[in-house]
């Protein structure tokens, strides 16, 4: 997708963390933070913020030490009365004490980072203390056991949110009927547009419980389901998806599509209008040429999807040059990401191709910005 994940991109809390391990920046953090204004300083000039019609806007007046004060009481008060010991969710330097000088926004939940004991009891406790905070955003749950009784408690977290926009469950032991009450639960959430599910044994079952969920679903925009156990026989599933969703943004990488299920997806993306990005990275298929013409078909007919990738397949220089071909027919295709397993040449060819077809999208796309600016800037003058 064109468009950068600015949440993503936040700066971070440090975790406290075993000695020795290694740092990074997303094995280390746990809380993404949103800088607020400091209380002491002076209001800015033209009085409080306001948003859409006039109406103040909620988040002008935040006290960030008020506000995570009073998350810190309520999480410690619940962890005490169920007998728990509250996770560790602050800085390494601040003793496991969460900074009160800024809102977070994301929570990182992995055993290595809160903590040597993170069990389901512990999950619930934290997230009965966050139904009642305000600012959250951005919820990952990793490596953590959930099963369907976790999954149920986070469904009801969800559907009763009104803030979290992106949800990751990686590894976390999620099988066909734990995607049902996660499907069941996104089908109710007004706000949550991103979720990944990836490295969980959802398999056939659980892909068919989701695309039920997504039917009448349009509030969902990316939806990642890397390695997630599908098998040929469940390609039918993953084909059905995508002719009836509205997503934007779907990933399949890494599940045993073979030569027919990757086909059957690519003739169902052919009338979607809605999806942009598709990932069918290896999904176990190679040079057989009813895929590659299945690819090419849908890059004609479907303005819409303008990304596709089909890297870890070993298609040939044969299908790569007949996709090449099609890139040169196909503006609105910006980017085909296939194995490094070509030739350099056909590779580059792929490559070059698809930048020059960016460059030209990007640049009709200023040309209608700037236009829309001008008739802005000479209305105003009347």
């Amino acid at each position: 997708m064109l468009a950068d994940d600015a949440m993503s991109r936040a700066s971070l809390i440090r975790v406290m963390s075993p000695a020795g391990r290694p740092k990074t920046d997303l094995a280390d953090s746990i809380f993404a933070v949103t800088p607020q204004r400091p209380a002491h300083m002076p209001p800015k000039k033209g009085g409080t913020k306001r948003g859409k019609g006039g109406k103040k806007d909620k988040g002008a007046d935040v006290d960030p030490t008020e506000v995570v004060t009073a998350f810190q009481k309520h999480y410690t008060r619940l962890s005490r009365e169920r007998g728990l010991d509250a996770l560790r969710l602050g800085a390494a330097e601040d003793n496991g004490v969460l900074s009160v000088e800024q809102v977070f926004t994301k929570v990182v939940l992995h055993p290595h980072m809160v903590g040597p004991t993170c069990e389901l009891p512990h999950l619930v406790t934290l997230l009965d203390a966050l139904a009642f905070y305000k600012h959250l955003r951005h919820l990952c749950i990793w490596q953590i056991p959930l099963g369907d009784d976790g999954c149920a408690r986070l469904g009801r977290f969800l559907r009763s949110s009104k803030t979290v926009a992106r949800v990751e469950l990686l590894s976390c032991s999620i099988g066909g009927e734990g995607c049902a009450l996660i499907g069941a639960a996104i089908q109710q959430s007004p706000v949550l547009s991103r979720l990944a599910l990836d490295h969980n044994q959802i398999r056939n079952a659980g892909v068919n419980a989701m695309r039920a969920s997504l039917e009448s679903n349009s509030v969902l925009q990316s939806l990642s389901l890397r390695f997630c156990g599908v098998t040929p026989s469940g390609a039918e599933q993953c084909a059905r998806l995508i002719a009836t969703c509205r997503l934007k943004d779907l990933d399949l990488h890494g599940n045993e599509l073979q030569a027919l299920g990757a086909a059957m997806c690519l003739v169902a993306l052919r009338d979607n209008a809605h999806i942009t990005r598709i990932g069918l990275a290896c999904t176990t298929w190679g040079a057989e040429g009813a895929v590659t013409q299945a690819l090419i078909n849908t890059m004609e007919a479907n303005t819409t999807c303008n990304e596709y990738n089909i890297d870890g397949n070993p298609i040939g220089d044969a299908n790569a040059l007949k996709i090449a071909a099609a890139l040169r027919q196909t503006a609105h295709v910006t980017a085909v990401v296939t194995t490094d397993q070509l030739t350099p040449a056909v590779f580059h060819e792929i490559a070059k191709l698809a930048d020059a077809n960016l460059k030209e999208w990007l640049k009709k796309h200023k040309k209608k910005r700037g236009k829309k600016g001008g008739k802005r800037g000479k209305k105003g003058k009347t």
